[in-house]
C-alpha cells in the first residue's frame, strides 16, 4: 500500500476534490483532444500529488505520480467529456 487508506481517508477525498478543480479549470471545448490542454492538467496534478506526498510523507516515487497522473486523466477523459 502506498498511501496508508485509513488514516488519510479525509485528505484523500480534499485531494480528489482538487483534482477535479484543476479539471474543471482546463476543460474547454474540445479539451479531449488538446494535448497542450493535457499537460496542463498533469503538470497542475503532479505539483498537487507532490506537495501533498511531501506534507504528508507519503514518499510517493515518481513512478507511482506519473502512474496516478495517467490513471486520473484515463478517467477524465471519459467522465469530463
Amino acid at each position: 500500500e502506498v498511501i496508508p487508506l485509513a488514516e488519510n481517508m479525509d485528505t484523500i477525498a480534499e485531494l480528489c476534490i482538487k483534482i477535479t478543480g484543476i479539471i474543471r479549470t482546463y476543460r474547454k471545448i474540445d479539451w479531449t483532444s488538446n494535448l497542450d490542454i493535457h499537460k496542463k492538467i498533469a503538470h497542475a496534478m503532479d505539483d498537487l500529488l507532490y506537495d501533498y506526498s511531501d506534507s504528508h510523507g507519503w514518499n510517493l516515487q515518481d513512478e507511482v505520480l506519473d502512474r496516478i497522473i495517467d490513471d486520473v486523466k484515463t478517467v477524465a477523459l471519459r467522465r469530463f467529456e
